[in-house]
């Protein structure tokens, strides 16, 4: 058994400590020896400390020293909550869209554990407090709250604007409307990186040691047009432009208007290549073709199509008026009427045969394909560069001209042609032309101040010869020849000046009396 002395000695100690410890705010007292046997030695408790947390207890590295229970359970409430409804801000391309952590189902999956802090507040004497400080500097408590994200939920938002966002690259285009053009502007492209985008927002979303707000732009890559509205500032007149006459029967007008149809409206920019036939779409019943004459191998056929060279041939020389690069034309197996010989060109859709060129100029070209009354008029329409000084024109040489034996095969056919007093017009009908063998040199000429300056060879071709076809009445002889044509005379081949009698004379020789 302890002294008095040993007592008193072990009593002053601790209360030592305590000062030392507590800043002497508790009070303790003890009788002197003298009194020792009447008054009993007091340890009384550190009021400034009892109720609140000791060092080393926290949350997220937070300390809670000093902290009541309540008053820390509030502050860990408020930072779960500041976390839960963080604040956002996106800039996608310029737009603001705002949202919320919760928006994507940011919440803390453990927050029962604040209850594991009910037992660590200071309790006891200023012995059991030092005590429990003691144990806290070696066993300290920090709370680790556990947050979620619904990752799937920010993946499938953030797809859904780099999606709904992004844009393909498109080049300013234009129409032609009431005689005037209408310009669409350029679209420049944008593109997003979404895999790249979710990585980087998830990982600011998962740190949750701040709750200040967050700002994320989307980058993106823009790809700028090629042409903008600048390069549709067409000239006030076609880069060059041509029409021919003469769209013939029903079925071939409607094969020419459907061949215009298919070009009308096309853009093709810098070096481009362009084809007749992918002008016209397939030359079939299916797609709004008839059957109408036509050139094959040297013969005059019903084909489908029939007609859509006109159209080739205009196409053709307008292209040369705009100074475009040929890249392929053919002329066809025998002459044309309605262009000078050496400056037609043939598709053959049958065996693809087929009219190309090139936008060989610096900017966009826009090509127009109309069909007025008896004519199929191109306009091939851009930005002019060419000196105002400088024009161009086109020749021919004809080099021969030979007549086919026959003119023309003669087959009575009264259900085409009259029999009786008739006219001399209804006892006869052409039904096919004849065509001359013929060969020719065609020229570009450049002018400048009205002046030749260059002439260049262009073409040289040749057609065949082939013989036409004459219904004729029963009760009538008809016999052709064939002649140069005489100024201001109508003639069946203008562009070479020659032109065909035909007579029809009575079954005697005899010509034939005029009817009314």
């Amino acid at each position: 058994m302890r002294s008095l002395k040993e007592i008193k000695k072990s009593a002053a100690k601790a209360a030592a400590v305590a000062f030392l410890l507590l800043g002497a705010v508790g009070v303790v007292s003890y009788a002197s020896e003298a009194d020792t046997a009447k008054t009993p030695f007091v340890l009384t408790f550190n009021t400034s400390t009892t109720g609140v947390f000791p060092r080393g207890v926290s949350y997220e590295g937070i300390s809670l020293e000093g902290k009541t229970l309540e008053e820390a359970k509030s502050e860990i409430s408020d930072y779960i909550e500041d976390r839960q409804s963080r604040y956002m801000v996106w800039n996608i391309v310029g737009n603001t869209y705002e949202y919320s952590a919760s928006s994507f189902g940011v919440a803390c999956t453990n927050a029962e554990i604040v209850s594991s802090l009910d037992n660590l507040t200071m309790s006891g004497n200023i012995v059991e407090q030092y005590k429990k400080q003691k144990d806290m500097d070696v066993n300290p408590v920090d709370l680790d709250l556990q947050f979620s994200l619904d990752t799937q939920t920010l993946h499938d938002t953030i797809s859904e604007y780099t999606s709904t966002l992004s844009r393909t690259v498109s080049n300013a285009s234009v129409k032609r409307e009431n005689a005037q053009f209408v310009v669409t502007e350029a679209v420049n492209g944008i593109a997003f990186d979404t895999e790249a985008i979710y990585n980087e927002l998830t990982g600011m979303i998962n740190d949750f040691s701040t709750a200040d707000p967050i700002n994320y732009t989307f980058p993106y890559t823009e790809t700028p047009a090629t042409y903008t509205s600048a390069d549709f500032a067409f000239s006030e007149l076609p880069l060059g432009s041509f029409y021919t006459d003469g769209l013939g029967d029903k079925n071939r007008r409607n094969n020419i208007s459907r061949a215009a149809e298919g070009m009308n409206g096309r853009i093709f920019y810098p070096g481009e290549t362009i084809s007749a036939l992918d002008l016209y779409g397939a030359v079939t019943i299916e797609n709004g073709y008839a059957e109408a004459p036509g050139y094959n191998q040297g013969r005059v056929e019903m084909v489908v199509g029939g007609g859509v060279c006109q159209v080739t041939t205009t196409l053709y020389n307008a292209v040369l008026r705009a100074e475009l690069d040929v890249s392929y034309r053919k002329n066809h197996s025998m002459m044309v009427n309605y262009v000078y010989p050496g400056m037609d060109a043939m598709v053959a859709p049958q065996d693809n045969s087929d009219f190309k060129f090139v936008n060989s100029s610096n900017h966009p070209i826009y090509i127009e394909a109309y069909v007025v009354d008896d004519r199929i008029c191109i306009n091939i329409w851009g930005i002019e560069e060419r000196d105002a000084n400088r024009s161009v024109r086109f020749r021919t040489e004809i080099l021969s001209v030979s007549w086919p034996e026959t003119l023309y095969n003669i087959v009575v056919n009264d259900s085409e042609c009259q029999v009786g007093e008739v006219r001399v017009n209804y006892k006869h009908k052409v039904e096919v032309e004849v065509h001359p063998a013929l060969s020719c040199v065609s020229y570009k000429q450049i002018y400048i101040d009205g002046q030749l300056v260059e002439e260049t060879e262009l073409n040289r071709d040749n057609y065949k010869a082939a013989s036409g076809l004459i219904y004729r009445a029963s009760d009538c002889n008809v016999s052709a020849s064939a002649r140069p044509g005489n100024a201001g005379e109508a003639m069946v081949f203008p562009y070479i000046g020659w032109t065909i009698d035909i007579s029809v004379t009575t079954p005697g020789g005899g010509e034939w009396p005029y009817y009314e």
